[in-house]
């Protein structure tokens, strides 16, 4: 129960080009991070961007 309860609490990072939902998961509220880029995973897209989350 403890396990499904935690998956519902996690967001995807969604490309800001696309809109692709990349494989990457976070916990709004409780992550923090900045610095980290990634190639978009979508089909057409492959675009560079910086994943910026901070908390609220």
């Amino acid at each position: 129960m403890q396990e499904t309860e935690q998956k519902k609490e996690m967001r995807k990072v969604k490309c800001p080009f696309c809109g692709y939902e990349m494989p990457i998961f976070y916990r709004p509220g409780t992550a923090a991070c900045r610095d980290i880029f990634v190639k978009c995973k979508g089909k057409h897209c492959r675009k560079e961007f910086e994943i910026r989350i901070e908390v609220k």
